[in-house]
C-alpha cells in the first residue's frame, strides 16, 4: 500500500458511502476464505488527483480507518470483534502526487467546498502521512470545528455517487475567486448552523446579496430611467449645477433646514436609480439569466430590511415558512453556482430537484 498523506475531519456526516473495502483471510481447516466489509469510501479526482472521503471506524474507543483495522485484526486473530462507522472521517490521496503543502491547500479546498454539500463547517484539524498502520503527524492546526455533524445535509450521499459529482463539477468553480467563495461559504454554514430563524435569515439576505453581486460583477445594465440623465447629472456638468440650485431652492420653499449637500445626495441617489435596477430587479436578473432559476418573490426579499434595520420579521409573515423558503432559495443558487445537478434536500420544503 503507497503512503498517503491524510487529513482528518471531525463530525462530518457524509451518509452513505459508494464503496466498500473489503477483507478477506484464511482459517485453517476452512478450504474457503472468510471475508468481510464495510461502506466507508466515497473517490474522486479534483485538480488531476485521486482523493478518498472516507468514513473512520470505532473499535475499543479509537479510530481507524477500516482497511488499516482489517489489516491489524486479521493479524490479532481478532477479526469478529465488533466495529462501527462514525461520523468522523479523513481525506487521503497518494503521497506521491503532491507535496506536503499542495496537499494541504487541495484538502482546505476539500473541506471548504464540503459545507455547501453538508451544511455545516468542516475543517481538518491534523494532518500526517500514512504508511499502513503507522500514521506520523506533520501538523495539527487549532480551528473551531462542530460540536456534531449536521443533520440537515443539502446533498446526502445515497451510495450514489452524489458528493463524488458535487466535489468534481464544484472543486474547478470555487478555484475562480477562492477568497470570495472561502467567506461565501463559510456564512452558508453559519446560517445552516444557527438556531434562530432570524438569523438564519439575515445571513441569507445578506448571501443572497453578495452572491447577486458576485454574478452581475461584469453585467451591463440599460440605464433604467434615461440614457440621456448620464451626462446630464455628470458631476460639475453645466446642467447639474443648474439642476441643483433648482431643486435646493424649491425645497427651501419646504424648508430653510434644506442644505446643498442634501440636494447633492439626491441627485446621486437618482444617478443610480438610473444606473442600475433595484435590489429585487438584480437578483431577478442573476437567477433567471445567470443561473436559470426562478427569481424570489418580492415579499420574501421585503424582509431583508426588516431583519437588518428592526431585527424581525414583517408582520403577517409565518417565520416557520420563511425559513424554509429563504434557505432554499440560497441553496440552490450555491448549488447551481458550482455546477451541482441532482436532488438536494431543505428543512420545511423536502427533496429538490436542479
Amino acid at each position: 500500500m503507497p503512503a498517503l498523506h491524510e487529513f482528518h475531519l471531525p463530525n462530518v456526516a457524509v451518509g452513505l458511502a459508494d464503496l466498500m473495502t473489503e477483507a478477506s483471510w484464511q482459517v485453517e481447516g476452512e478450504a474457503n476464505p472468510r471475508t468481510t466489509s464495510i461502506r466507508d469510501r466515497i473517490e474522486f479526482c479534483v485538480a488531476g488527483i485521486p482523493w478518498t472521503l472516507r468514513r473512520l471506524v470505532l473499535w475499543d474507543d479509537s479510530l481507524f480507518p477500516a482497511d488499516v483495522l482489517f489489516g491489524k485484526l486479521i493479524a490479532e486473530g481478532r477479526i469478529s470483534e465488533a466495529r462501527s462507522l462514525t461520523d468522523h472521517c479523513v481525506l487521503q490521496t497518494p503521497a506521491q502526487n503532491l507535496k506536503q503543502d499542495e496537499a494541504e491547500s487541495v484538502a482546505t479546498d476539500i473541506a471548504w467546498l464540503l459545507q455547501l454539500a453538508l451544511g455545516q463547517r468542516v475543517k481538518w484539524t491534523h494532518y500526517g502521512v500514512r504508511d499502513g498502520e503507522q500514521f506520523s503527524v506533520c501538523r495539527a492546526v487549532s480551528v473551531n470545528v462542530p460540536e456534531k455533524p449536521g443533520h440537515h445535509r443539502p446533498i446526502s450521499n445515497y451510495a450514489d455517487g452524489a458528493l463524488k459529482r458535487f466535489m468534481e463539477n464544484g472543486f474547478p468553480a470555487i478555484q475562480n475567486d477562492l477568497v470570495w467563495w472561502r467567506i461565501t461559504l463559510d456564512w452558508f454554514a453559519l446560517a445552516y448552523d444557527a438556531s434562530v430563524i432570524q438569523v438564519t435569515g439575515l445571513i441569507c439576505s445578506m448571501l443572497l446579496e453578495r452572491a447577486t453581486r458576485f454574478l452581475l460583477k461584469s453585467h451591463g445594465f440599460a440605464k433604467q430611467i434615461d440614457e440621456s440623465l448620464t451626462l446630464r447629472l455628470k458631476a460639475n456638468s453645466a446642467e447639474r449645477i443648474a439642476l441643483a440650485e433648482t431643486v435646493t431652492k424649491f425645497f427651501r420653499e419646504v424648508t430653510d433646514q434644506w442644505s446643498p449637500q442634501r440636494t447633492e445626495s439626491l441627485l446621486n441617489t437618482i444617478q443610480n436609480w438610473n444606473d442600475e435596477p433595484s435590489y429585487g430587479g438584480k437578483i431577478k436578473i442573476a437567477f433567471e439569466e445567470y443561473v436559470g432559476l426562478e427569481s424570489p418573490p418580492n415579499r420574501l426579499l421585503d424582509n431583508r430590511s426588516s431583519l437588518a434595520h428592526n431585527g424581525e420579521l414583517k408582520s403577517g409573515c409565518n417565520a416557520g415558512e420563511y425559513y424554509a423558503q429563504i434557505t432554499e432559495i440560497i441553496t440552490a443558487l450555491l448549488l447551481k453556482m458550482v455546477g451541482y445537478t441532482g436532488k438536494y434536500y431543505v428543512l420545511g420544503v423536502g427533496e429538490k430537484q436542479l
